[in-house]
């Protein structure tokens, strides 16, 4: 009951009203096992979240519509971690919108996990709130929000760019997907981001980056 009521709070801040960058402190939320936290310790990874994972259910239950998903481990060495969405139109780049830079504390554990969530709620008048939320363990969530209007497409898509990474540097790193569009009777997933941007109307690429 303790964890499903922390995830609830959880979704109501991402998908509420509260403002960016806004911190709380959730409750207590189960550990890594040792094999988890030895390798946390060595490398840094990410995870998509699997879909079957309660915090998908309980993120639709508060109103999301897309939902995607990711664990970050073994990340304490970096200073600072970039979270951003970008968004193309017609293949080219038109913004980046969500960006959202958290600090590393000393005091923090080598295998805290950090948790990032990209969600959209659908509102009135063709509108959508966007929301990106990033949860470093148990010592708060730092969120961006985003209202976008004219989303009146008939087709779209969510899917992870990564089941699992292992870091190569401080590149930037492609976590998911969003894909929007018209009149289109299938669409496909891909894990060649460029492509993915040429084939369609509206997407939106969630990227962070280790400093």
């Amino acid at each position: 009951m303790k964890m499903a009521s922390m995830l609830l709070l959880l979704a109501a801040l991402l998908l509420g009203g509260c403002d960016s960058n806004q911190a709380v402190e959730p409750g207590s939320e189960q550990g890594p096992t040792e094999t988890e936290t030895a390798e946390a310790a060595e490398t840094a990874a990410a995870k998509a979240l699997a879909i079957s994972d309660p915090e998908y259910s309980i993120m639709r239950a508060a109103g999301a519509d897309r939902i995607l998903i990711f664990d970050l481990r073994g990340i304490a060495k970096y200073e600072k971690l970039s979270f951003w969405t970008d968004h193309y139109v017609d293949g080219l780049f038109k913004e980046r919108m969500l960006a959202i830079q958290v600090g590393q504390q000393l005091a923090a554990p080598a295998d805290e996990v950090t948790r990032v969530y990209l969600t959209t709620v659908t509102l009135e008048d063709s509108k959508e709130l966007w929301t990106l939320g990033v949860r470093q363990g148990t010592r708060g969530v730092s969120s961006a929000k985003f209202t976008a209007s004219n989303m009146t497409f008939d087709s779209s898509m969510n899917f992870p760019l990564v089941n699992e990474w292992t870091e190569t540097g401080n590149d930037s790193q492609a976590l998911g997907i969003i894909v929007l569009d018209n009149g289109k009777n299938g669409m496909s997933t891909s894990s060649n981001v460029e492509e993915t941007i040429k084939n369609y109307k509206d997407v939106y690429v969630l990227r962070f980056q280790p400093e």
